[in-house]
Formats: structure tokens, sequence, C-alpha cells
């Protein structure tokens, strides 16, 4: 019996292999034959084959789980600061135009606020999705155990904060400068 993936045939081996499940392990096999429709064998055959190809791509240097993480949460930051200097130019635009009242400073301050606490809002609302969905799964699979995961986790943190902090002092000093122009 051939198995198909992608664009090729895979053909199975000659020799049968067993094995005894952790406890666990067995509840999640039986989860995903339900979920997918398939034998057990299907299933177990199709996660030593997506372990055996993630070790490979590891040891080559390809890690494509923490990639797909780093691509998500670059997207996600970068359509918010877009968004954040599409505001901001927007404001600039009015004071070229002569707007100078204090009214209209506020006005557009509070829009740069309100703009900024959706974009942080978004990044945590996406990096909890991440860390759940794909990071602590992607870990796992990894065979790290639940204290490196949590290492590993804390360090994504950080540069998440990070990446925050900066956003936010970009923010404020693009503020400061506009505030200092119209004065």
């Amino acid at each position: 019996m051939a198995v198909r993936r992608s664009k090729r045939t895979r053909r199975l081996a000659p020799k049968q292999c067993f094995s005894t499940l952790y406890n666990d392990d067995y509840k999640q096999l039986l989860d995903e034959t339900k979920t997918y429709k398939k034998t057990e064998a299907e299933v177990i055959r199709e996660l030593v084959s997506e372990a055996l190809r993630s070790r490979r791509l590891r040891q080559a240097g390809r890690d494509e789980t923490l990639s797909a993480v780093r691509n998500a949460q670059q997207e996600v930051v970068s359509g918010e600061v877009k968004e954040l200097k599409d505001v901001l130019a927007q404001v600039l635009d009015l004071l070229r135009r002569g707007a100078t009242t204090q009214d209209q400073i506020l006005l557009e301050t509070r829009v740069i606020n309100g703009q900024n606490h959706y974009a942080l809002k978004t990044m945590f609302d996406a990096k909890e999705i991440l860390e759940e969905h794909v990071l602590t799964p992607a870990l796992a699979a990894q065979g790290q155990n639940e204290g490196q995961i949590e290492d590993a986790i804390k360090e994504a943190d950080a540069e998440w904060e990070r990446e925050i902090h900066d956003l936010s002092d970009e923010i404020r000093n693009d503020v400061i400068r506009l505030s200092e122009r119209i004065m």
C-alpha cells in the first residue's frame, strides 16, 4: 500500500514496527483518529514522518516551526505599525495645513493613543494565540519538556516586550516632535 503525501507517492516499508504508547499520547492519538477519520496506523505513520522530517530540517539548520511563529508575529506588528504611521501622517498633514489649535492637537493625540492601545491589544492577542496554538505545540513536537517550553516562551516574551517598548517609544517621540513643531 502506498501513501499519498504532497506530490509524490511514498512506498511503505516491508517491515512493521510496534511500540507501546504513553497513556496521554494514546488518548491524543484516539482524538486525532476521530478528528481526521483515519486509522491509528495512518495517524502514527504521519506523526513519525512529520517528526523525522522536522528533525532532518532542524539538523540542516532550518527550523520551520519557529520561523512560522516569527513570521506571524512580524506580520501582526508590521500591519499595526503601518496603521499607526498612517495616523501620524494624517496628523502631520493636518498640522501642515495650518491646524494649530490646542483642541485639534488634543483630538489627534487621543486618536494616536487609541490607535496605540488598539495596536498593543492586537499584538498581545496575537502573542497569546501564537504561544498557545503554534509555539507550545511546536516546541513540544521538538521534544522539549515543559520547563524548556516555558523558558523558550519567556525568552520570546522578553523579545516581544522589547519590540512593544521600542514601538511605544517611537510613537511617543513622534508625538513629542510633532508638538514641538507646533509650539
